[in-house]
């Protein structure tokens, strides 16, 4: 069996979509000691925050019947689009890997191709097993200048990543339940597009639990991911997200503490944690139903909780002794217009 048709057909069933531009984090991430200063809340920032903190808790693709989350919708930096798009590259990444024939165990293969609108991409096979993806398969992909479309975007790919497969899996298996997960690792991976790069580093784990032909569960982790767009900058760190589709939409759950540069939010590097309270569901259109998430900074934190579809209460604590002392009504529109 080609390795080739065995790596399309297990990352297509992930459904990784792009979730937009922007976003990212620091390449230097929480490596060494976090120089970030954690973020005072108030109600003069607190939609900023909020904003980032929906996004983070909510992205889904709504153009799809198996919509799940992998990241965040963007613009000009916000956090946890870094995973989705470096998970969209993985899934172009792999659908390139040439055919290698059948493969003997233990083999490994190199290959050097041309990409479809300029540039070249070495692909690097490790496989166990010749006949189907076994733990431990890894795939290492080298980007120079590496040009083709992503996501209905034309992107210019340069630098490493590497996809290792932490379970075996079998595509055409029809038994039930079963599982993939595979960790991607970036090291100066960059997706360049429309006079803008984003550069990675860092890890994000996925894994996909099928209980049927068509139902699933998802988790995305992080220990560190780190991106940069322009001068902005984000670090992903403990990033987790937990989704399940149901007959209502997808609900999510997630934590991270997030750092970054976003300069609606003070100076500096700034940190702040974030979290739902009550899991977010969200519809195959991409309407916030239910849920709340808490973001707590420095003695100060806020809430932001579903009151109808797409409309939110977003309650400030800014001295941190448990009392809010300030509640307004706010839209989704209104929040993405401060992202």
């Amino acid at each position: 069996m080609k390795f080739k048709i065995r790596l399309c057909g297990l990352l297509a069933s992930l459904v990784l979509a792009a979730c937009g531009g922007g976003g990212g984090g620091s390449s230097g991430g929480n490596e060494g000691g976090s120089t970030a200063s954690a973020v005072v809340i108030t109600s003069s920032n607190s939609q900023a925050l909020a904003a980032e903190a929906l996004a983070a808790a909510s992205n889904t693709d709504a153009g799809s019947g198996a919509a799940f989350v992998t990241g965040v919708q963007v613009s000009g930096g916000s956090t946890g689009s870094s995973a989705a798009l470096l998970g969209l590259a993985a899934r172009k990444l792999v659908s390139m890997v040439p055919p290698t024939g059948a493969l003997a165990t233990g083999v490994t293969t190199s290959q050097t191709q041309a990409c479809t609108s300029g540039g070249s991409l070495t692909v690097t096979v490790n496989s166990s097993d010749g006949s189907t993806v076994a733990a431990g398969d890894s795939v290492q992909f080298t980007a120079n200048g590496c040009t083709e479309s992503l996501g209905g975007a034309t992107e210019v790919m340069n630098g490493s990543m590497t996809i290792t497969f932490l379970t075996g899996y079998d595509a055409a298996s029809a038994v039930y339940p079963k599982t993939l997960s595979i960790r991607i690792v970036a090291q100066n991976f960059s997706l360049s597009s429309g006079g803008e790069t984003e550069a990675f580093n860092g890890d994000v784990t996925i894994t996909l639990t099928e209980t049927s032909a068509t139902s699933f569960t998802m988790s995305m982790t992080s220990n560190s991911l780190s991106t940069t767009l322009g001068t902005h900058s984000v670090t992903l760190i403990n990033y987790s997200v937990n989704a399940e589709e149901t007959s209502s939409g997808t609900v999510i759950t997630m934590s991270a503490t997030i750092e970054t540069s976003n300069s609606r939010l003070g100076a500096g590097l700034v940190s702040y944690q974030v979290a739902t309270v009550t899991p977010i569901t969200v519809s195959s259109s991409g309407v916030v139903t239910s849920g709340s998430i808490k973001v707590t900074g420095n003695n100060s934190s806020l809430l932001l909780t579903v009151t109808s579809a797409d409309t939110f209460t977003l309650q400030v604590d800014s001295n941190g002794d448990g009392t809010y002392e300030s509640t307004s009504t706010v839209t989704h529109s209104q929040l993405q217009a401060v992202l």
